[in-house]
């Protein structure tokens, strides 16, 4: 089993599921109509014991409600990572744009993790040159810098022979690497910037990271469910999380094993297909 963790998993825990690496970006996504919605179970059949016999074993999906006994409503991530966008000092008392990542979050500033960057337009496009260019203009830092040059400057290769004319930001739409957990911090604030100009904002995405990846004290913000550990064989193969600024769409997928979504922060809209062999 897996499981996924989404701010914005076989049974493998994570914070959102194993997709495929490329991933589309989109303003309005809007559900089909005549799609059944699933609604969120009574807490009665939140137990280990009915999610076993209502779900598991019939291999069909469950929605846990949010103040109905949701599992993913214990885990201290809740609390510990985000910020109350209600919390009266961030709306009241304080011209500081409200940071939707908690201090205790953001002073793990270097782990490495995997960004994913969607820019299909020449806009979008731009909005990144801007970003790095206020790089040189802001404290120097160094991880950062190379790590984005790494992935937006490499020399192309045409037809086998490295062509040194080519852009190669400009001849490709998805970008992958890794950065420094800060790099994240970063793009959310200069996407303030973007807006204010009438620009794209950089759709960033924190894609698949392990847990185990993650500093100990953001582990421990993510137990384990009881209702995993004891639902199945406890086999919890896989965790990981995913922590995107919105919009994002992934592309449609199937996954070898059970899931268990939690999603921590904002809103994400899933489409579900039975399995036919």
């Amino acid at each position: 089993m897996s499981k996924v963790l989404s701010t914005f998993s076989p049974w493998s825990r994570h914070i959102s599921k194993t997709v495929p690496s490329c991933r589309y970006f989109s303003e309005t996504i809007s559900p089909r109509k005549g799609i059944p919605r699933l609604v969120a179970v009574a807490e009665e059949y939140t137990t280990t014991e009915a999610f076993r016999s209502r779900s598991f074993e019939l291999e069909k999906p469950v929605v846990f409600g949010k103040d109905q006994g949701s599992p993913a409503a214990n885990l201290p991530a809740l609390e510990n990572w985000f910020i109350d966008e209600e919390d009266p000092y961030y709306t009241t008392y304080t011209d500081t744009p409200r940071q939707p990542l908690s201090w205790h979050f953001r002073r793990f500033r270097n782990p490495v993790v995997t960004y994913e960057i969607y820019a299909p337009s020449q806009k979008q496009k731009d909005s990144l040159v801007m970003f790095r260019d206020s790089l040189d203009r802001d404290i120097h830092d160094d991880a950062i810098v190379r790590s984005w040059d790494n992935c937006f400057n490499q020399e192309a290769v045409v037809d086998g022979v490295l062509d040194d004319t080519v852009n190669n930001t400009a001849n490709r739409d998805f970008y992958r690497f890794t950065a420094p957990l800060r790099l994240f911090n970063k793009i959310y604030h200069f996407n303030r910037v973007l807006l204010s100009m009438g620009l794209p904002r950089i759709s960033v995405y924190i894609a698949q990271c392990p847990i185990g990846d993650l500093p100990k004290t953001l582990q421990d913000d993510l137990p384990t469910p009881d209702i995993i550990k004891f639902v199945g064989k406890g086999d919890v193969y896989d965790s990981s999380i995913w922590l995107g600024i919105v919009p994002t769409y992934t592309p449609l997928h199937r996954d070898p094993n059970p899931n268990f979504f939690c999603q921590l922060s904002g809103n994400k809209t899933m489409v579900v297909y039975e399995r036919r062999t």
